[in-house]
């Protein structure tokens, strides 16, 4: 719903600015169509005769026009809506929405009549008038500059309109008897609110203390001269630990639902679990104190003084206080959640430059009383500035940077393009680089991403760009007025220290071995290995059998049990935070682009080691390959048969950890599009072993030749079948499959294979048509082939179609502020799409193509993921200055370690424009929205990262993301330097 409220098309006036001696009773009579609609609405609403149609539409939806109003001296006055209702109308309710000139909106909610063929006027049910609207975002709006106005669906479910709208009005005396109930309602709930405020405000007062256990200061910085932030950070969880059950006399085990609790001395007091319940799962707790919300947003809570600028010299408090708050954990099992507050201190003068500043914190509940301030632009940190963290090569053709931030309550903070910025020397204070900012996106202005056209950052946002700076050193930026970004280098090793921290994320998520020191700071033993007692069972399911999806699979994985144990069904990378499952695709999904990344630069990986296990004389990269391709290899059968991989039905059990897990696993039977996946990594994996160790390059030869001699016969006789037919995706696996295996082996055979499907015996190849094919891999691995196995068309048509998804992608980034890519410009926002580069093609292209645009262009979509974002962190482990603290990791969480290196999490989501139980699943109702402020929903997307455990639609993560990472930060590594 929030989503739609920001629909604000380019401000185009349709009718005179009103001067506010003239009170406005119209506001529409509907002599105009819509400027615009959307959704279940777009292109289906109409005017006709004067009266708004809508029908044929259901209530999710909108539709508008920008109008530009002053209705400041009718502020007492109810917005009125005159219409009749239809026989076929099952809508509960009609919405107005009023948006002002700086974006912030207004809405009503009218409660539909039955239907009846006389025309009837409506007010809104709660009888508020201009100044109490219903609902509200980013403050009270400016109704003497009134933009657009809405009328919307109420979004309650799917409910079917059949209403027509004869005018949009502000109530009349005649509309007085009904007005003034209601309104008399509104004003006794309004007391009562206030009265309830007042008494929170004078218990939180009264309940101020200063201790070891009260919140702290996290930060305190400048967004703009005139106003001061003060970061504020209250409680943290006490991690739970894992223990052996020792029994005492009177213990009880009780079963809850999945869980089994120890119950002593009458008190539930941990989970037991393993095998043989040996173990106890010991809750979380928390310490430390809430801060006093009521006190935050009170201007008289805070006060300034200052020695150095007369404007402070006696203590002055704030115009106005704004504030944002939002959970940084989770206290698991209770509805506690540590909190990181900000408040922004609008003063009444701006702060002079090199001043020192006292604030008062006496009047709430810090572990402070007070705290000193330097305004130095030059030198201190700011929220407002972004800078990716993870640096610059100094040959890098883009370095670029971004200037914003959004206010909470307080909305939008608005910038002037144009801003001075400098590139200091962190050591010497010197300025290396000066430049102004320019403007990226200001709030206003809409973006074209994935959903309709929208802002989606809810404030101004300003880039500068700094690439000619080339001198190796630290640095920060600071801009004019606001202050610094977090420090970064400019060094030849800056995208390389990044490629092997994620390179260390695969290796904390291998299975089946123990983990540890050396090779690892994360302590976890030997998991789900047969040798220790995991059941792991044959099933006669395979993923062809039932539907195409995660709850089929695994319902006819169990069903299909067997008696046989499949003790050679160990190893792999764990999918995801979790355990379960280990799926070929999972595998296919990073080690084609690791492999590629191999190929494109065999010295760098040469060159590039970290220390690992395995005694294979291969470079560090093939070593990690190898340990995912075994996994699945050991799953092929004698006849060459590949099993799709090892699950479980459903989810861990609350409480279980990896090497005492409690339910049984099960290994696919063998399938043809297994057996093209895994024919196409092994025999990719063959090729580039060649130059290291020839036999076992062979070995993966073999595999490869074998999997694709038994899938071929299998899919002839498969493919035909309408449920198989749907799954198009087959056909591109079998293309890839026999392309590579042509490639590793020279025969001619697999090379007609290949013809058979390619997209390039098209004049004009299109790579990505969802639905029909998806053939990126497959055509830039043809293009990149020795010219001996290819035919000179079809390469350079694949050449040619590979630099189109580049340009794709680069057309995507120009259109958002942040540079955001994606060659697919349907690629929902969510599930890695904030938190890893989009830069695949991009970077094919400048290695098809030695242009350093594609470059500069991927390095710029680089930037957010790598921390140039509002959050100003990355999002992943041990990367950058701030990185998530709580993925969804069960075995860091259960046994209290930190999350391992390496761990890349799915990050932010439009959870506003996808409501789906994953990305807003219902807690979110019952506990982000109630304890952020602003209301979790109402966040700008960019920002809106929820650092909390159990929230898997931004915490989780699985293992392909790492490999999108790998690439994007190993190709910036190996590339080799401009001319």
């Amino acid at each position: 719903m929030t989503l739609l409220r920001h629909l604000v098309a380019v401000l185009a006036a349709c009718a005179p600015v009103l001067t506010a001696a003239e009170p406005v009773t119209l506001i529409s009579g509907f002599d105009q169509p819509f400027l615009f609609s959307y959704l279940t609405w777009k292109d289906k609403v109409s005017v006709v005769d004067g009266h708004a149609v809508l029908r044929g539409i259901t209530n999710q939806g909108g539709a508008g026009v920008n109008q530009q109003l002053d209705l400041s001296a009718s502020a007492d006055r109810s917005p009125a809506l005159r219409l009749r209702v239809g026989a076929a109308n099952t809508a509960g309710a009609l919405r107005v929405m009023l948006i002002d000139a700086d974006g912030r909106n207004a809405t009503w909610t009218f409660q539909l009549s039955e239907a009846g063929a006389d025309w009837s006027t409506l007010v809104p049910a709660s009888g508020g008038d201009l100044r109490r609207p219903d609902a509200r975002e980013k403050g009270e709006i400016d109704l003497a500059r009134i933009t657009q106005w809405q009328l919307q669906g109420d979004w309650a479910g799917a409910k079917a309109m059949d209403v027509e709208v004869d005018a949009l009005t502000l109530a009349t005396e005649a509309d007085s008897p009904v007005l003034a109930e209601r309104r008399a309602r509104l004003r006794q709930a309004e007391e009562a609110a206030r009265r309830k405020r007042d008494e929170a405000l004078a218990q939180a007062k009264a309940s101020v203390t200063h201790g070891p256990q009260s919140p702290w200061i996290e930060a305190v910085y400048a967004v703009a001269p005139d106003i001061l932030a003060v970061a504020m950070r209250a409680q943290e969880v006490v991690p739970g630990r894992l223990e052996p059950y020792v029994a005492q006399p009177g213990d009880k085990l009780a079963q809850d639902g999945r869980y089994q609790w120890l119950e002593r001395g009458g008190t539930r007091i941990a989970k037991v679990f393993g095998m043989q319940r040996d173990t106890l799962s010991c809750p979380e707790g928390i310490s430390g104190d809430p801060l006093l919300e009521p006190l935050v947003g009170e201007p008289s809570t805070w006060s300034l003084t200052s020695t150095q600028d007369p404007a402070y010299a006696a203590a002055t408090v704030p115009l106005r206080v704004e504030r944002k708050s939002k959970p940084v954990d989770w206290c698991l099992g209770s509805d506690r959640f540590p909190m990181r507050h900000v408040a922004y201190l609008r003063l009444p003068a701006a702060m002079r430059s090199g001043a020192a500043y006292t604030i008062d914190l006496s009047r709430i509940n810090l572990r402070q009383t007070s705290q000193v301030f330097v305004y130095d632009p030059a030198r201190a940190w700011s929220e407002a500035v972004h800078v990716n963290q993870i640096g610059f090569r100094p040959d890098d053709p883009a370095k670029r940077g971004f200037v914003s931030a959004w206010l909470g309550s307080g909305g939008r903070l608005p910038l002037a393009p144009g801003l001075a910025f400098s590139v200091i020397d962190q050591d010497s204070g010197a300025i290396a680089f000066s430049g102004t900012t320019e403007l990226a996106k200001s709030a206003d202005q809409t973006e074209a991403m994935h959903r309709a056209p929208r802002n989606w950052n809810q404030t101004d946002v300003l880039r500068f760009d700094f690439g000619p700076l080339t001198r190796p050193g630290t640095y920060r930026v600071s801009v004019a007025g606001i202050g610094c970004s977090h420090p970064f280098r400019i060094a030849d090793d800056v995208w390389q220290q990044a490629y092997l921290a994620q390179m260390q994320g695969f290796y904390n998520q291998r299975s089946g071995i123990e983990l540890g020191p050396p090779y690892s700071a994360f302590r976890r033993p030997r998991d789900l290995h047969p040798d220790d007692g995991a059941e792991i069972w044959q099933s006669t399911c395979s993923p062809l059998d039932v539907a195409n999806n995660d709850e089929a699979r695994m319902q006819g994985l169990e069903k299909g049990r067997t008696d046989q144990r499949v003790p050679e069904a160990w190893g792999g990378w764990h999918d995801a935070g979790d355990w379960n499952p280990r799926r070929i695709t999972h595998m296919q999904g990073n080690v084609d682009l690791l492999l590629e990344l191999a190929m494109l630069f065999p010295q760098w990986t040469e060159r590039t080691q970290w220390p690992l296990p395995d005694g294979q004389q291969a470079p560090a990269l093939l070593k990690e390959i190898m340990f995912e391709v075994d996994c699945f290899r050991r799953l092929q059968l004698p006849d060459g048969g590949m099993r799709f991989g090892i699950e479980t039905h459903g989810d861990p059990r609350a409480g279980d950890v990896s090497w005492k897990q409690t339910m049984p696993m099960y290994v696919f039977a063998p399938d043809p599009w297994s057996g093209f996946i895994y024919t196409a990594m092994a025999a990719r994996l063959a090729s580039v072993l060649e130059r290291h160790d020839p036999a076992l390059a062979a070995t993966y030869r073999d595999s490869a030749v074998r999997a694709i001699a038994w899938s071929e016969p299998r899919w002839r006789e498969l493919r035909a079948k309408p449920e198989i037919a749907k799954r198009w995706f087959i056909s591109d696996d079998r293309n890839l499959a026999a392309l590579e295996l042509y490639r590793a082996t020279g025969d001619q055979r697999w090379r007609d294979v290949f013809l058979e499907e390619t997209v390039l015996t098209a004049e004009k190849p299109d790579l990505f048509q969802w639905g029909k094919h998806v053939q990126l891999h497959a055509a830039f691995a043809y293009a990149t082939m020795p010219e001996s196995l290819t035919d000179p068309v079809l390469r350079e048509r694949a050449r040619r179609a590979s630099i189109e998804m580049a340009d794709r992608a680069i057309a995507y980034a120009e259109g958002n502020a942040f540079n955001l890519a994606a060659d697919n410009p349907g690629k929902p926002m969510f599930q890695f799409f904030y938190s890893v580069p989009q830069t695949v093609g991009m970077l094919r292209a400048h290695h098809l193509t030695g242009d350093a645009k594609y470059l500069a262009a991927a390095l710029r979509s680089t930037s957010f993921a790598a921390g140039a974002n509002p959050m100003n962190a990355t999002f992943t482990v041990g990367v950058g200055h701030d990185w998530p603290r709580n993925p969804l990791k069960l075995d860091a969480r259960s046994t209290g370690q930190p999350t391992p290196l390496g761990q890349t999490v799915y990050g932010n989501c439009d959870f506003i424009g996808w409501t789906d139980s994953f990305h807003l699943p219902p807690w979110v109702f019952t506990h982000l929205d109630r304890i952020s402020v602003p209301a979790a929903r109402t966040w700008p997307i960019p920002e809106a990262f929820f650092d909390i455990f159990l929230y898997p639609a931004q915490t989780e993560y699985t293992v392909e993301g790492f490999g999108q990472n790998a690439y994007a930060w190993g190709y910036l590594a190996a590339r080799p330097p401009l001319r």
